[in-house]
């Protein structure tokens, strides 16, 4: 039985395809796919490259001969043909080479397009999703680390944590002088008792100044009303003047420092503002809370409540040896999250002298009145005993001589006791006064001891890099999951590991589609934008 050709053929030209699979078209229906590419059949004039009763076409074969001279097949890339005598199925074939055969006929080598030619035959079965284009993209919902290359960061919103949050910036640290005293309004001293503070018993009490100038002088005349209860005074400490309060309480004073520069689209990054909202969040965009002694944390602004606003909390104990936390609140979702917290230290204890003099005359004044009063009084007694002794001794008389003797025996050891009292007056006048101890820091001189928060995102350079990578290949995924290949509105990109694919449709072509869904293709929506990667691709 002889079957007359019948099939049919149509060449095309600009078609945005090739055999490396970079680029497919999605179809809702049939009649659109075929309508699309029977209208970019090459024309020359008003009569189109469609040729009807060929031989039947094999698609294995991959060669097909045309009444065409070559020249007139350069510029095409595409065909189409339909085997009508066995059904109206339409295949879709890249052109990837003509050959002359004659000067009205040409050789034209093809391929199949299998994406094309099985599209609406195909099923996708849940596979390793490596990357692809995401259905949604917020801020915080796309975390998977990417292990690109991010250049060095540059830093965005600066603050100096504490000297924020103090009320006058320009003084924002006092010098609190401890020991077991307090003070009168009349500048008596009075003995102290410990209390609660901060939390803790306390056995001194902390009498809050500010470090300046006039701060200076208030603790001088305070170190010189102590006198006698010098010894009292434990240390001067530094600290924070928004937590320097000698009021006692339940907890330490805490504040709440509402962190600067929480991500949001259309932010730039310094100075480059992405489309792909990945770029908001770490390691490409986050902040860090650092102390002068080297502590460094990062915090991720995507693992803050999105409820609640980015804050950290900070507080101090009113104690001698300073010593400040600072922590998030609503972060990886605890309330107070304690294991992200950092510690600031390092605040000096300052030197500083007490009278020598004043502090010993306090001590020894009394006991040497006393001895002074009870030496007055032997010498006076020598004195009376030398002045009833005196007519006997002048007449020879042995008990008045002897008693003369004893008189002045008595004066002399009074006359010597004051000597010696004066004398260890003068000694301890001349002591220089008593030094004590204290630390240095050049931080805290410079009103530096502090947390240091910086916004650190990566360099425009480098943001513009990958959010163009993000933009062509989509985020990495890592998921098991049915491949989406419509879940953007002009693109998706899909790159499977271990892609499964059924349908009707040969074995050859569903390999064929598994191995191109593992090397990665870009489904566009609209046949007429493929390769435009400056459109809007919404969300559906």
């Amino acid at each position: 039985m002889i079957i007359e050709p019948n099939s049919k053929v149509w060449i095309c030209r600009d078609i945005p395809l090739d055999n490396s699979y970079e680029h497919t078209i999605a179809w809702g229906v049939t009649s659109d796919q075929t309508d699309y590419f029977l209208s970019k059949v090459k024309t020359v004039n008003g009569v189109p490259f469609a040729f009807n009763n060929v031989s039947y076409q094999r698609v294995s074969l991959g060669k097909i001969r045309l009444q065409k001279p070559v020249n007139d097949l350069y510029d095409c890339n595409y065909m189409v043909f339909q085997n009508t005598g066995f059904g109206n199925k339409y295949f879709y074939a890249f052109i990837n080479n003509v050959e002359y055969v004659n000067n009205v006929t040409s050789e034209i080598s093809y391929e199949i397009d299998i994406l094309q030619t099985w599209w609406f035959e195909k099923q996708l079965g849940d596979c390793f999703i490596e990357r692809q284009t995401p259905a949604i993209d917020r801020i915080g919902n796309n975390l998977v680390d990417e292990g690109l290359e991010l250049g060095d960061y540059v830093s965005g919103t600066q603050r100096d944590i504490i000297k924020s949050l103090s009320p006058d910036e320009y003084d924002p640290l006092y010098m609190v002088l401890w020991g077991a005293f307090t003070l009168t309004p009349d500048g008596a001293t009075n003995q102290y008792e410990g209390e609660y503070i901060s939390g803790l018993y306390c056995g001194v009490n902390g009498l809050p100044i500010p470090c300046t100038p006039d701060g200076k002088d208030a603790a001088n005349l305070i170190i010189s009303w102590l006198g006698a209860n010098a010894n009292a005074m434990v240390c001067i400490s530094t600290m924070p003047r928004i937590f320097a309060t000698s009021h006692g309480g339940e907890e330490p004073i805490g504040y709440t420092f509402n962190v600067p520069g929480r991500p949001a689209r259309g932010m730039a990054i310094d100075g480059y503002t992405p489309r792909n909202m990945k770029l908001y969040t770490y390691p490409y965009y986050f902040f860090t809370v650092s102390t002068p002694d080297s502590a460094d944390s990062e915090y991720k602004y995507e693992y803050f409540d999105p409820n609640n606003d980015v804050t950290l909390r900070l507080t101090c104990n009113m104690a001698p040896d300073t010593q400040v936390v600072l922590w998030p609140r609503f972060y990886r979702g605890e309330m107070d999250n304690w294991d992200e917290k950092i510690m600031l230290a390092g605040f000096p204890q300052l030197p500083y002298s007490t009278d020598t003099y004043r502090a010993w005359l306090a001590q020894h004044e009394t006991v040497q009145r006393a001895q002074l009063i009870g030496t007055g009084a032997g010498a006076i007694a020598g004195l009376g005993q030398m002045a009833a002794s005196a007519p006997l001794a002048a007449m020879g008389n042995p008990f008045g001589i002897h008693q003369m003797a004893s008189g002045a025996t008595q004066l002399s050891s009074a006359f010597g006791n004051i000597m010696g009292i004066l004398a260890q007056r003068k000694q301890a006048e001349v002591l220089p006064r008593a030094a004590h101890k204290g630390g240095a820091s050049t931080m805290t001189a410079m009103r530096k001891q502090d947390f240091f928060f910086r916004v650190k995102t990566i360099r425009a350079e480098f943001a513009r890099i990958i959010d163009d990578y993000f933009t062509k290949y989509g985020y990495a995924m890592h998921i098991v999951a049915t491949p989406n290949l419509n879940a953007r509105t002009e693109w998706t990109f899909i790159k499977t590991r271990g892609a499964k694919v059924d349908g009707r449709m040969p074995n050859d072509a569903r390999r064929a589609w598994e191995q191109i869904l593992d090397n990665g293709v870009t489904v566009w929506q609209h046949a007429n934008h493929v390769g435009n990667y400056s459109l809007a691709n919404e969300e559906w």
